[in-house]
């Protein structure tokens, strides 16, 4: 992110950086379906609120029910494949993007992004070009395990296993299963 408007998943996910009231993510992978229900959920209330508003029928049901799944981000996600939530689990994954869905976040597959300008982002779609307008873009695309850490790492060490996204990006359940092999053979 060279420009001011392009920040990285992690750092929203981290709530490291602020972000405009309009937001493309650009990937819908786990990190960018994560990332976009993070950004969606800003601005609600959350579940104690809820109740206590609920308990004392302070609003009607149709007002908490708004302020409880809209938030106050208008996000859209944009994926180069033809779908969205690649990596996540199946029972995950349908629970995820029914949760985008409820939040208001437009999912737009078989788009691809070209550029970024202070305007929003330029776009590639059924062949046409277009700008998706926004004030924010976020960056959820392309993950890949680091170079190099290994061997700092067994310098350190006896034994070293590598698992999880550090050996290959891969989805929650694998890493898991990693884990447990690896725990297996100490």
């Amino acid at each position: 992110g060279d420009r001011e408007n392009v920040v990285h998943a992690w750092d929203v996910l981290a709530d490291k950086v602020d972000i405009g009231p309009e937001v493309v993510v650009i990937g819908a992978g786990a990190t960018g379906v994560d990332t976009a229900l993070h950004i969606a959920q800003m601005g609600t209330i959350d579940a104690l609120t809820l109740q206590f508003l609920f308990d004392n029928k302070a609003e009607d049901v149709d007002t908490l029910w708004e302020l409880s799944n809209k938030g106050t981000k208008k996000v859209t996600v944009i994926e180069m494949q033809d779908k969205a939530g690649s990596g996540i689990g199946l029972s995950t994954r349908g629970m995820k993007l029914g949760m985008l869905s409820r939040y208001g976040v437009e999912v737009k597959t078989k788009v691809t992004a070209k550029e970024v300008t202070p305007e929003g982002v330029v776009v590639v779609e059924d062949g046409k070009t277009s700008l998706l307008k926004c004030d924010s873009v976020v960056i959820a695309a392309g993950v890949r395990s680091a170079e190099g850490l290994l061997e700092k790492i067994k310098e350190q060490a006896s034994k070293v296993m590598v698992i999880g996204d550090a050996k290959k990006p891969q989805n929650g359940y694998q890493a898991i299963r990693d884990g447990f092999m690896a725990a297996r053979e100490i």
